[in-house]
């Protein structure tokens, strides 16, 4: 950890002392535009990693500007996507989540590759996402860019579901000082600093901290649920323009983040307990990112990061675990003979785990490195100028679990009109077995009893698990009929093959005597489980008049799974029941006079059936007040339909049920 603060800091001084001295205007805030100009604006999208528009990208694609995330009221991230159709965002506790595209749902995203400025936060431990351990200033937001649909030809294994691309404002954006700060009844406290500058005609810079408390939720039964939290994170940016063709990025960030829980464990003699198992976990990252322009066309660029992640968890006994990882990746966009707009790639990450051993939880071995090596190469080809173009890609990847894994698709777009699109693909992706399927041992619940004796399942690792793979077939249509009114529709139909499921061997079920008298009834991952699904997505934003939006959004997905007899559980297994069927959105965002702003969103989520959570109704509001050009007022209310409400349950069976409350805070930002 002093390493990689040492390596943080020397970066950013040397930066500085590379730069001269002159100002530079910060660029105009492109999100005033109207909607038919920010339909047609060309951002650098996660589709094709390069310049197009939302319009013309051949996937169900939808951005998060800032101006919805300032809007929005949230104040994490995972609330924030909140507002994306077509993903599912539950709330476990006051620290975790469930986040999924398209089903699949559970504490750790599986089945989405998350990403801030092109580097993972998918962690190879458990496959998925810490959330709570996830964060950035939400103001020093851009935008975040979400692909619903496999995205694994671009961007690589786990990429099955789905790919959200967090990407935070350039330097030059934020040039001065940002000052935030709020307090509620969960958001207790909550502050942050940002300044920003620029030295010489070429050098920009940004440096950070943040820091908040949350609250408690309560338990079915209405106890203390022990599940607070509370973050501090400090970072900086730095942008060096070497030439007119040369860039040099550089960013760090380093955190420190405690979370609760209260787990209930049980041990060998039959008996429970109910124990505070608070998580501890610290770490950060530095990464830098060199582009070279050889023309308008044509463009090279180098990245590579590092980052490391050590967390403390207390079960039974203290479990550590640590993680690093580097990752190096290159890619090159040309165009050829006019027609063809080429992009190709190498990556190389190395990850590194260890843990020490628990009652509770243990690898074998404690140790484990991996390494894994990708190229990819996609082909936009018009067919028809400003009509018809077709995409072929694919990317190759050798892993250490399961070797090679070739992931192709093939997208279509036609555009009839200036008004029009429809699109189709086909792709396949995987998702690689982590380090739990393959080295994971005496995670053990409890069965019951037999013939009077305690029961308990025992899961081991299997290194025999294979990759879980999908073939998708998706269609969509985009329809703007007038400046002030779009629909966007996608149709999808996933096969999934080889899903994870445990199988419980009672065969082998024996009698144990130590530490007490027990029988313990063994178990193990395998790839034995299959499956369909079929959705569609709707969404559209309509603004009536200058001073309101409205964005309508619902989804549909059934989703049929085929598991063994003897399945005990799994990711898979909970599919059919543990994602709503349906959800449906509806945001009004309202500019008032008196520069007063009025933001609501209502959500309708199905009932999740596998952890009996009936149907809700959520409802948040946002008033914002603007006094003068650099003070912002505002007050917030989330979940104001109920004093309390379960939305998700937790896929490790031990942490409690846990509701989450109705939250009020107010919140006061100051720039200059």
């Amino acid at each position: 950890m002093k390493k990689l603060t040492l390596l943080a800091l020397s970066s950013f001084v040397s930066s500085l002392y590379a730069a001269e001295i002159k100002p530079e205007p910060a660029l105009d805030d492109f999100l005033a535009m109207p909607l038919e100009q920010l339909m047609a604006l060309k951002l650098n999208t996660s589709v094709g990693k390069k310049e197009q528009s939302v319009k013309n990208s051949a996937a169900a694609i939808f951005v998060v500007s800032q101006e919805d995330i300032r809007r929005s009221g949230a104040t994490s991230i995972p609330e924030v996507l909140r507002m994306v159709p077509g993903l599912q965002v539950a709330q476990i506790d006051a620290n975790k989540w469930g986040i999924s595209a398209r089903g699949f749902n559970g504490r750790f995203s599986t089945n989405l590759l998350v990403l801030m400025d092109g580097r993972a936060l998918y962690t190879p431990v458990f496959s998925g996402v810490f959330w709570h351990r996830e964060d950035t200033p939400l103001e020093d937001i851009a935008r975040i860019e979400v692909i619903r649909g496999a995205g694994a030809a671009m961007w690589g294994a786990n990429a099955v579901d789905g790919v959200i691309n967090i990407i935070t404002k350039s330097a030059k954006d934020t040039h001065g000082a940002l000052l935030t700060a709020g307090a509620g009844n969960q958001e207790q406290v909550f502050g942050s600093g940002r300044y920003g500058g620029q030295l010489g005609d070429n050098f920009h810079y940004r440096v950070y901290a943040k820091g908040f408390k949350r609250n408690h939720n309560n338990t079915l039964n209405g106890d203390n649920a022990q599940d607070h939290w509370k973050n501090y994170q400090a970072g900086f940016k730095t942008e060096w323009n070497l030439s007119n063709e040369d860039t040099l990025v550089t960013q760090g960030d380093l955190y420190h983040s405690r979370a609760g829980d209260l787990e209930t464990f049980a041990l060998a003699t039959g008996s429970v307990t109910n124990q505070y198992s608070p998580v501890s976990n610290q770490g950060g990252n530095i990464q830098s990112r060199w582009t070279h322009k050889f023309s308008a066309t044509s463009e090279t660029a180098l990245q590579m990061y590092y980052k490391q992640d050590d967390s403390d968890w207390l079960f039974v006994t203290p479990f550590k675990m640590h993680e690093k990882t580097f990752d190096v990746d290159f890619q090159h966009r040309f165009n050829w003979l006019d027609s063809h707009d080429i992009i190709w790639g190498l990556g190389y990450r190395y990850f590194g785990f260890s843990a020490n051993q628990s009652p509770k939880l243990g690898f074998n071995p404690e140790q484990r490195n991996l390494q894994l090596f990708s190229a990819f190469l996609q082909d936009d080809i018009t067919l028809l100028p400003n009509e018809l173009k077709v995409t072929l890609g694919t990317r190759v990847e050798h892993n250490d679990f399961t070797g090679i894994e070739v992931q192709p698709n093939i997208r279509l777009l036609w555009t009839p009109d200036d008004k029009q699109s429809v699109w189709a693909a086909i792709s396949r992706a995987v998702r690689t077995p982590n380090i739990s399927n393959h080295n994971i041992q005496n995670l053990s619940n409890t069965a019951g009893t037999v013939f009077g004796f305690p029961a308990m399942v025992l899961a081991n690792g299997n290194p025999q698990m294979k990759a879980e793979n999908v073939l998708e077939f998706e269609l969509g249509y985009r329809w703007q009929p007038t400046s002030t009114l779009s629909f966007d529709v996608a149709g999808f139909y996933n096969n999934y093959d080889r899903l994870q499921a445990v199988e419980v061997n009672t065969a082998a079920a024996a009698l144990v005597f130590t530490p007490a008298p027990h029988v313990e009834i063994p178990a193990k991952f395998t790839n034995k489980m299959t499956g369909e699904s079929i959705g569609i997505e709707i969404t559209s934003q309509w603004q009536p008049t200058e001073w309101l939006k409205l964005q309508p959004s619902y989804w549909f997905i059934r989703t049929s799974l085929h598991a063994p007899a003897n399945a005990f559980f799994s990711d898979g297994v909970r599919v059919e029941r543990d994602s709503p069927q349906q959800q449906f959105h509806f945001r009004a965002l309202a500019n008032l006079p008196h520069h007063v702003e009025l933001d609501t969103m209502v959500r309708y989520v199905d009932p999740v059936g596998y952890y009996d959570i009936p149907a809700y109704v959520a409802f948040d509001l946002r008033l914002g007040w603007k006094p003068v050009k650099n003070l912002e007022l505002s007050l917030v209310g989330q979940n104001l339909f109920d004093n309390q409400h379960l939305e998700f349950g937790n896929t490790v069976s031990e942490l409690p049920q846990t509701q989450i409350r109705r939250s009020l805070f107010g919140k006061v930002s100051v720039s200059f």
